[in-house]
């Protein structure tokens, strides 16, 4: 007799936490999360291109102590986001 599937999938999130997902069992529940990764990528590529915007412009102004921040925040925004697992394996 093979294994029953699992009617959840738990994972590690942002800050060690447990992050449990129901895995879909209907064309309903699986469609509705096709759904979700759709917006949500959207959302990402929608922040994504605003920053290009925004480092855009600061790299206009010529102010070194701006972009180091912003670079510094750029840079522990991904390394968290990929920590997080959440983002690198929905979207990879």
């Amino acid at each position: 007799m093979a294994p029953a599937a699992p009617v959840a999938v738990t994972t590690v999130g942002a800050e060690g936490q447990a992050i449990t997902f129901p895995v879909p069992t209907t064309r309903a529940e699986y469609r509705e999360l096709l759904t979700r990764r759709e917006e949500l990528s959207s959302q990402l590529m929608n922040v994504t291109s605003r920053r290009r915007e925004i480092a855009s412009e600061i790299d206009a102004t010529g102010n070194a102590a701006i972009k180091l921040n912003f670079t510094r925040f750029n840079n522990a925004e991904a390394l968290a986001l990929c920590r997080s697992g959440m983002f690198c394996s929905i979207f990879l």
